[in-house]
């Protein structure tokens, strides 16, 4: 059986830059002046059945102000068509429940993140037995949430709302079933531009 892994990671390299530039703290080279960072910001692995491995997830806070934080886990594909890494929560009739790996992933707790402060946050993978070889996707995310915020409305009174934004880890798993892994990947476009 084929598995156009190189086709694939392609696509989620193409993911992590669009998913990247569109969250400006998720950047593990650079400081921001203010938000939460996480480092690092990819897990690329290759496991098999029955494999569990476990790494960290540092997550600093460079606002002066503190955050509650949620954890949660979600599943990604990519369309054949597109770059744009689809997000999703499968229930029993989704078409891409086999590849579900949100039962896979062991992931912190929702803490609280004091303003300045670091935490080093465990998980945990676990593959199952059986599973097909293929590759699976999914993120952890961290979403952020500030103390009630008040903003002044047109007609000069006051709004009251709730600030929030998410950051997340992609986790990328090469998963070797019974069958072999094989990685290909073809060239279907080059051009080339002209420098002035």
């Amino acid at each position: 059986m084929k598995y156009k892994q190189g086709i694939i990671y392609g696509a989620i390299f193409g993911i992590f830059m669009v998913f990247v530039s569109g969250v400006s703290t998720v950047n593990a080279e650079a400081t921001p002046e203010a938000g939460v960072q996480i480092s690092p910001i990819k897990f690329d692995w290759q496991m098999t059945g029955g494999e569990q491995k476990t790494d960290e997830i540092v997550v600093h806070n460079f606002s002066d102000i503190p955050y509650s934080v949620t954890v949660s886990v979600e599943n990604f594909f990519v369309a054949d068509d597109t770059l744009e890494p689809n997000f999703f929560i499968p229930d029993n009739g989704h078409p891409r429940k086999a590849y579900d790996v949100i039962e896979w992933i062991d992931a912190p707790e929702d803490f609280v993140l004091e303003p300045g402060e670091t935490k080093k946050l465990q998980f945990a993978i676990s593959v199952p037995e059986g599973q097909p070889t293929s590759g699976y996707y999914g993120s952890i995310f961290f979403k952020t949430r500030t103390d009630d915020a008040h903003v002044e409305s047109e007609d000069g009174g006051s709004v009251k709302l709730k600030v929030s934004y998410r950051v997340g880890v992609l986790v990328l798993l090469a998963v070797t079933g019974d069958e072999p892994m094989r990685i290909e990947g073809n060239l279907e476009e080059f051009n080339v531009k002209k420098l002035k």
